[in-house]
């Protein structure tokens, strides 16, 4: 025989394929030797007037979910049912030349009936039978057991077993049957209770029998199981070409089990039917995984497998892949939302556009829009990730990425849902974190200087600085992302792929991920400004950049699935989504300027709060000191303690600290604080020279350890030297306190 033209004959009408899957043309290559080609015409002629009249596409999945059912029930102009079988039987006894379908189907007959037909297999072993259907005939093991022994010596090539009561035991004898059997090409089993044990003993008979080319054996309850048993085996045949395991129980363990040797062996499967078992997304993964790399698989059909959209996608994308065979692909009754539906036939718009129109049927729709996909001009609208522009001149220059964030996800979302309020709680966090550390960084700000700049840095970490102006800019993800996207035009189309993707929406993203971007970069220029060694400025920006990924953690999390299906779709959107760029004028180059013009604002600021830190400014302008009542040397405490006022002029300056003389109406013996560079120490210096011209390292009074602190008020230890003999007392009663009087 051969089959229809359509390779997938059956497949759009429902659930399934046709049960038999071929037409009435029977190819001259399968008569018998001994038949002259004209038989089988003469038989066709013979066929649709009466007697044996059955309908060639009896099965497929009725629209309840019931199982299998009769496309079309026989004419009512038939012979009764006992006359028709009585007639088929004789036929059979007398070996007639021209019975080459004997047709049983749904006469009722039991396993009486299974017995006759039996013995008259038996009795003609030369019949001409090339087609024998016993379905929906009440038979059971019983009548089986003998069925099955005859058929086995017979030259039946296609066998119609479904809806009947064979089990496991039959199955066995079915499978030694197959084991031994080089004539049976098409096996239909559907609707029994084989089971997975029944299962697992054909799959082993299919090792031996590389000449049976199709199998049903949907409604079986084989599950995952029997699912398992003939994965293994299909690594090894290379003779079975279509196989129909519709509701089975199958679950995502059974469907990876069957889609292993897809990947790894099998040459010769070109129709897969799963339809009705719950293998969810990741047996479409898995599934996927196989198609994206197999060229042989034409026909995939996975109705109502409790596939969500990432599933569909995977599939979708794999089915498009360089490296696959397939032509159609069934993923209708899916649950998928209107939304998602919508996304995935944006992917497949997509996927066409870069394959150049590669010829793969997809049902997405139990009612299945028309698409059509032309060279000539298309209707402009947001598209994927890649895609190019819709229309001539392809040029992915005019279409900008949407970035992937919670902000993008904010704006394609539908307004009520969820993936909202994701997006807007993972804003809300990320600004909180901000918060606590800009309370952190003012906490010990004071008059005249809020921001806590040191009194004084040293040059490398000033020049650590200038070169870190521009990094600071740059790092910031969601500015530099904002400024982008100034120049990014929103596109009304977008909402027939995302109803969600207002205006309204668009521009409440973009304020937020800018209104972030500015709030992240005034933290990270504080933290560049307060900075007194340049380690402890990289490993604050590097603890900074971790808050600001706040909002991309988020997103990868949903991207990988970790926060539900629906919210991984949306993320996934958002890595795939484009909108039009604006063309006009200065908005071209906008992002552009818009960075020069940020990174020049910060640099002029870092250079103002520079020079004003050189100057002074951020120092203790004055501070009370407190010496004790312990005499030491000639120091008097009584005389030195006081106001010091801090030199006014930058030029008073004592090796680039300030510093400080006593403010006291009398000449002689002021107190001078001032840096000794040379020992590192602060120090207090008694002096009758104006404070200008004073050793600094004729102190007598010193901060102990070296030290580099350019505040002299921020030192607690400090220590007495006697300038006769070297020694060094502690100042147990000491202290400086800055009150800051101008």
């Amino acid at each position: 025989m051969q089959y229809s033209n359509d390779p997938n004959q059956g497949y759009e009408d429902g659930a399934g394929y046709d049960d038999n899957g071929f037409d009435d043309n029977w190819d001259a290559d399968e008569a018998p030797q001994d038949q002259p080609d004209d038989g089988y015409n003469q038989y066709d002629e013979q066929y649709d007037q009466g007697g044996n009249q059955y309908d060639d596409q009896y099965y497929q999945q009725d629209n309840q979910g019931e199982g299998y059912v009769a496309d079309d029930q026989y004419d009512n102009t038939q012979p009764a049912e006992d006359d028709v079988f009585s007639n088929l039987i004789y036929q059979m006894q007398d070996n007639d030349p021209t019975l080459l379908r004997a047709s049983f189907f749904d006469m009722r007959i039991g396993d009486i009936g299974a017995e006759d037909i039996a013995a008259a297999l038996e009795h003609g072993p030369n019949t001409n039978v090339i087609l024998l259907d016993c379905g929906q005939n009440d038979i059971t093991d019983k009548g089986f057991e003998v069925l099955l022994l005859a058929i086995g010596a017979s030259r039946i090539r296609h066998l119609w077993l479904r809806d009947n009561y064979m089990g496991p035991s039959s199955a066995v004898i079915l499978a030694d049957m197959l084991a031994h059997n080089q004539s049976l090409v098409e096996l239909s089993v559907g609707k029994n209770q084989i089971s997975s044990t029944g299962a697992a003993d054909i799959a082993s008979a299919l090792r031996e029998n590389n000449t049976l080319t199709a199998l049903w054996m949907y409604s079986n309850e084989i599950g995952d199981d029997g699912a398992a048993a003939l994965g293994d085996v299909l690594s090894q045949n290379q003779g079975l070409t279509e196989l129909y395991l519709g509701n089975n129980a199958i679950t995502e363990d059974g469907a990876r089990s069957l889609a292993y040797p897809l990947l790894n062996g099998n040459t010769t499967l070109r129709s897969l039917e799963l339809n009705r078992n719950q293998i969810g997304n990741g047996g479409g993964s898995a599934l996927a995984h196989s198609v994206k790399s197999n060229p042989n698989l034409t026909n995939l059909s996975l109705r109502r497998c409790g596939i969500r959209l990432l599933g569909a996608q995977a599939l979708i994308e794999a089915a498009h892949s360089q490296g696959s065979g397939l032509l159609k692909l069934d993923l209708r009754e899916n649950n998928l939302t209107e939304d998602e539906l919508a996304m995935c036939e944006q992917q497949i718009d997509r996927l066409m556009h870069q394959s150049g129109g590669r010829a793969c049927t997809i049902m997405l729709r139990s009612v299945q829009k028309e698409r059509s996909y032309n060279d000539g001009d298309m209707e402009r609208g947001p598209l994927l990730k890649g895609s190019g522009r819709r229309g001539k001149g392809d040029d992915d220059d005019d279409r900008h990425e949407l970035y992937d964030d919670v902000y993008s996800m904010l704006f394609l979302a539908p307004a009520n849902g969820r993936v909202v309020l994701f997006s807007i709680f993972t804003y809300i966090l990320k600004t909180l974190l901000f918060t606590f550390v800009s309370i952190d960084l003012f906490s010990n700000g004071y008059e005249g200087n809020q921001l806590n700049i040191p009194s004084g840095i040293s040059p490398t970490v000033r020049g650590a600085q200038f070169f870190m102006v521009l990094v600071l800019v740059a790092m910031q993800e969601d500015l530099m992302s904002s400024l982008a996207l100034a120049n990014v035009r929103y596109d009304p189309a977008i909402l027939k792929a995302y109803p969600g993707a207002t205006k309204t929406k668009w521009i409440l993203a973009s304020i937020l991920r800018l209104f972030d971007g500015i709030y992240a970069l005034g933290i990270n220029f504080c933290i560049l400004i307060q900075a007194s060694d340049v380690l402890g400025m990289f490993l604050n920006f590097a603890a900074l950049h971790f808050l600001g990924s706040v909002d991309n953690v988020s997103f990868h999390l949903a991207l990988d699935g970790y926060l539900g299906d629906h919210i991984e779709s949306i993320a996934k959107a958002a890595t795939e989504t484009t909108l039009p760029m604006i063309q006009e004028g200065i908005w071209r180059s906008f992002d552009t300027m818009a960075f020069v013009v940020v990174y020049l604002a910060c640099l002029i600021a870092w250079c103002v709060l520079t020079v004003m830190q050189m100057n002074g400014d951020f120092a203790c302008q004055s501070f009370d000191a407190y010496l004790g009542s312990e005499q030491f040397g000639n120091i008097q405490p009584e005389l030195l303690a006081g106001i010091y006022i801090q030199s006014g002029d930058r030029k008073d300056r004592i090796n680039g600290r300030a510093s400080y003389m006593q403010d006291v109406a009398r000449v002689n013996n002021k107190g001078v604080f001032a840096y000794c560079e040379r020992d590192s120490v602060w120090g207090l210096i008694i002096t009758e020279d104006d404070n200008n011209k004073v050793d600094p390292c004729e102190y007598q009074l010193y901060s102990g350890d070296a030290s580099e602190e350019f505040d002299v008020t921020a030192i607690t230890d400090w220590y007495y030297r006697s300038l006769d003999n070297g020694s060094v007392l502690p100042a147990t009663d000491f202290s400086l306190s800055c009150i800051n009087l101008n």
